[in-house]
C-alpha cells in the first residue's frame, strides 16, 4: 500500500470511508452501554436473588369482580359446549 492512498481517493470514496468510520464507532459506543446494562441487570438480579423470593402483590380482576364458572379455580376445564350455553344464559353473544 503507498503511503498516501488516501489522498488520492476520489471524495465519494472518502466520504463513504467517513460514514463507515462513524457508523463503527456508533456501533462501537452501543456495544459498550449494552455491556454496561447487561452487567447492571446482572448485578440487580443476584441481589433480589440474594435477597430471596418476592411475593407478587395481588392484582384486581378486570372483569369488575364479576366471576364466572370458567374462571373458578376449583372447576374442572369445561366443554365448549358447556361454555357456550352459560354465556348464552348470561346475557353475552357469541
Amino acid at each position: 500500500m503507498r503511503p498516501h492512498m488516501d489522498s488520492m481517493k476520489t471524495p465519494s470514496e472518502q466520504t463513504a470511508a467517513q460514514v463507515r468510520a462513524e457508523i463503527e464507532a456508533k456501533d462501537i459506543q452501543v456495544r459498550k452501554n449494552m455491556e454496561r446494562l447487561r452487567e447492571l441487570r446482572l448485578a440487580k438480579e443476584a441481589e433480589e436473588a440474594a435477597l430471596g423470593p418476592k411475593t407478587a402483590p395481588k392484582s384486581k380482576s378486570k372483569s369488575g369482580g364479576k366471576t364466572t364458572a370458567s374462571k373458578s379455580k376449583s372447576a374442572a376445564p369445561q366443554k365448549l359446549s358447556e361454555w357456550l350455553a352459560a354465556e348464552r344464559a348470561g346475557g353475552h353473544k357469541t
